[in-house]
């Protein structure tokens, strides 16, 4: 131990190895600043874990703000990918009917008249269905700028129907234009060559179509 003075009379004692503190502080002031610096240290660790919490409320609120959307966006995309699906599942057309009111006026006669009377066999009359299906599907409607006679072609009743029994199964249909159909329009007249189909009757195909 060094006994050293220091100026206004005052000694300090000093143990070699030991470096001393200032002599204007004294031991409760040190513990004072050393208390403070542990309490700056701490905050400073607080404010940073309290950071890290704000940092991560905020992603994990944009996250939340983002679902709905990202929500959204999923669903349009999984009806997007259906209206393909949807196109091909549509129902087909129906005929139309009358109003229940005037289909209850109508009366039908007591017999049937036999005056132009057309007995079809069930497989020709189906045949004869079958292909006109393909033909002139119902509902078919011309596009926008058709001309007169491009509208009258695409009626049904525009056409003569000639169903022929072939071997087995098959069944000939054959449509041509009727030749007082679409007269008098305007537009280019209707080619006058039968378009016919053979139908097999077992398994409902169409085998060939000859234009």
């Amino acid at each position: 131990m060094v006994e050293s003075l220091q100026p206004g009379g005052a000694s300090v004692c000093k143990v070699p190895g030991q470096i001393s503190s200032p002599p204007e502080m004294s031991v409760w002031e040190r513990l004072g600043q050393v208390r403070s610096m542990s309490v700056w240290e701490n905050n400073g660790d607080s404010w940073a874990s309290s950071n890290r919490r704000t940092r991560r409320w905020a992603a994990s609120r944009r996250l939340r703000r983002g679902e709905p959307r990202l929500r959204r966006a999923s669903l349009v995309l999984f009806c997007l990918s259906l209206l393909p699906g949807c196109a091909l599942f549509r129902p087909a057309p129906r005929p139309a009917k009358v109003s229940p009111e005037e289909a209850a006026r109508y009366s039908f006669p007591v017999v049937l008249p036999t005056e132009g009377q057309h007995v079809l066999p069930g497989r020709i009359a189906a045949a004869v269905a079958f292909a006109m299906e393909d033909f002139l599907p119902l509902g078919t409607k011309p596009r926008r700028d058709a001309v007169p006679t491009e509208v009258c072609a695409s009626q049904r009743q525009s056409y003569d129907v000639t169903a022929v029994p072939g071997a087995g199964a098959v069944v000939f249909v054959s449509f041509s234009p009727r030749p007082d159909a679409c007269q008098g329009l305007e537009g280019p007249p209707l080619a006058d060559i039968p378009i016919v189909y053979a139908v097999d009757t077992d398994r409902w195909l169409i085998l060939s179509v000859q234009m």
